[in-house]
């Protein structure tokens, strides 16, 4: 048989061919799995992370709860003067920046037919009341009251007479002293002067009284034999029993001695008085008896007269029309002088002499410069803490001073209505201040700051190192965990609660998830510091950030916006570990190769 080389050769190389490749596919297979082996991969393909920690130190110091804000400066005591009247203007007494007092007058406007207006109106008054005045007179004459203190006789009207004016009404009589007009011979009349003592004998009564002489007649009179008499009064205070036209004679006593009257005469009172009506009327009511003694002033008789009645009350409304006229007058009148409402300082003036203004026109600002104030939005979280009469130190931007040396004042006022925009709702409180008024000015802005707590000598940490879970809180202290990760401090099902589990290649892992309360005020500040920690995963993971630190829970107190108070649980030079940030932490990674390897191809080349 015939040997075929050719044949046998091509089946050599083809049965070589595939051997050649399976051995070659089994070496490609088994160089991945080697490359793709943890050990390969940690051994000549690490991912090195350097992870920097935020660190601070627990220390101890001072902390105070601000609240502050800002507002423009205000008199609290500010009065803004109006024109009520359209003048023109004719003296400025005063210029911005004076001082003046309440009442002063800062314009004095023209007057010239006000004061033509107001002399009017006063005269017209003054006839009015004229008028009122008889109308008044004729309504009190309506009523007829006793002149004097005597007896009452004589009355000659009836309820429901008609009596005209000058119409007799009662006759009254003082009855209390009587007089009597005796003669004397001319012989005698020499002896008797005004004053001298009389006995006086009364002759019904046969007794005698004593008297004096009140008048002496300077006229004698002749007698039927051709005698001369001259008259002769004397006045005798009634006993009690005399009456008006008793008989009586007297004796005169005189230097010369006992002088004697020629004959007796009769008795009458000294005042005595017919009442007439001033008016007329109709009489309504009679309050007197025949003999009856009344008082001065007592009503005896009431009259009705309709009349006298109507015309005193339209007297009465124009005299009150007149008034009210003249007094409206009086006051426009005070509105051409414009005065100073408070003391304080004229913070504006708008017009020069010659101006004419109208009514509504604002003429001037006087303010109180030592009563200033200003307001400043508080948030609603902070505003519990607030009262009024609080501390507060104030600057003034316009006022460079006063950032080393505050200006001092106190709360003077809580806004009880809140104002809410964009979610957020906000309280006015207004600061009153308390010093360096005459440096200050309004509109200047101000910027207060409350004291709202302060608390020496306390050991703080600034507030985003802890952390809130179930209201319970947390932070890292350095140094007491391990490197798998940190050691927790929390219950059961408070840590439950507050983790999530992931799993990479069979390895768990936890994550904390937490919420953080943020307070207001401010901070003296605190250290703090990086640390670097290496690890090496498979998967390029970065280590856990609280490596090495141990999750211990606080007791908070005072808090700040930076800083918080520790209680409980902490101690003054303890390392914390702050939250992780992107600018607290970096990420190296590195890839490096050993040899015989050529970053995961296959091998290549034959037999």
């Amino acid at each position: 048989m015939k040997f075929d080389f050719k044949a046998k050769f091509k089946d050599g190389i083809s049965k070589l061919t595939i051997k050649r490749v399976v051995i070659g596919v089994v070496v490609v297979v088994a160089f991945v799995a080697i490359f793709k082996s943890s050990f390969v991969q940690n051994k000549f393909f690490t991912s090195k992370t350097l992870v920097e920690q935020n660190t601070t130190i627990a220390k101890k110091g001072n902390l105070k709860v601000l609240v502050s804000g800002s507002g423009p400066i205000y008199f609290t005591n500010s009065s803004k003067i109006y024109s009520k009247i359209g003048a023109t203007v004719t003296k400025v007494n005063y210029k911005e920046g004076d001082t003046v007092k309440a009442g002063d007058i800062i314009y004095e406007l023209d007057d010239t037919d006000a004061q033509t207006s107001s002399n009017t109106k006063s005269n017209s008054f003054k006839q009015n009341q004229i008028s009122a005045g008889s109308s008044d007179d004729a309504v009190n004459n309506l009523s007829i009251k006793a002149p004097f203190t005597g007896l009452v006789s004589d009355i000659v009207v009836s309820q429901g007479d008609t009596v005209a004016k000058g119409g007799t009404v009662f006759t009254i009589a003082d009855t209390t002293k009587l007089k009597v007009l005796l003669t004397y011979n001319s012989s005698a009349i020499g002896q008797i002067s005004l004053g001298q003592s009389a006995k006086v004998y009364l002759t019904s009564l046969m007794q005698s009284v004593t008297g004096s002489v009140t008048y002496i007649s300077n006229q004698q009179t002749a007698t039927a034999v051709g005698g001369q008499l001259y008259t002769v009064e004397v006045q005798i205070n009634n006993p009690g029993a005399v009456i008006s036209g008793m008989t009586a004679s007297a004796d005169i006593q005189t230097s010369k001695g006992m002088v004697s009257s020629t004959g007796t005469a009769a008795l009458n009172y000294i005042k005595k008085q017919t009442v007439v009506s001033l008016t007329g009327g109709t009489v309504e009511s009679i309050s007197v008896k025949q003999n009856q003694k009344v008082d001065t002033g007592q009503v005896l008789i009431t009259m009705k007269n309709d009349d006298i009645t109507r015309a005193k009350q339209n007297s009465d409304l124009q005299l009150e029309n007149a008034k009210n006229e003249m007094n409206l007058n009086t006051k426009q009148l005070d509105n051409y002088k414009i005065i100073a409402p408070i003391n304080g300082v004229v913070t504006k003036i708008s017009n020069k002499v010659g101006d004419t203004i109208k009514a509504g026109d604002e003429l001037s600002d006087v303010s109180n410069p030592t009563k200033m104030e200003f307001d400043i939005p508080v948030d609603e979280l902070d505003i519990a803490k607030l009262k009024v009469g609080q501390k507060t130190k104030i600057t003034v931007d316009a006022l460079p001073a006063t950032s080393k040396t505050p200006v001092t004042g106190e709360v003077s006022k809580i806004a009880v209505t809140g104002t809410s925009e964009g979610g957020v709702t906000t309280f006015i409180v207004t600061v009153k201040v308390n010093d360096n008024l005459d440096k200050l000015k309004g509109g200047m802005n101000a910027n207060g700051e409350i004291e709202v707590s302060n608390k020496d000598n306390i050991l703080y940490v600034p507030i985003e190192a802890i952390t809130t879970i179930s209201g319970k809180s947390f932070i890292y202290i350095k140094g007491a965990g391990s490197k798998s990760g940190g050691r927790s401090t929390m219950g059961g099902a408070a840590r439950q609660a507050a983790t999530t589990t992931t799993t990479d290649k069979g390895n768990s892992k936890s994550e904390a998830t937490v919420s953080t309360k943020i307070a207001g005020g401010s901070t003296s500040g605190s250290f703090s510091g990086k640390s670097k920690a290496k690890t090496n995963t498979a998967a390029s993971k970065k280590q856990n950030y609280y490596d090495g630190s141990a999750q211990t829970e606080v007791q908070v107190g005072l808090n700040t916006d930076t800083s918080i108070e520790i209680t409980s649980g902490l101690k003054e030079g303890d390392v914390i570990i702050l939250p992780e940030t992107k600018a607290a932490s970096t990420t190296k990674s590195t890839s490096t190769a050993s040899g015989g390897m050529g970053g995961g191809r296959a091998p290549g080349g034959g037999f």
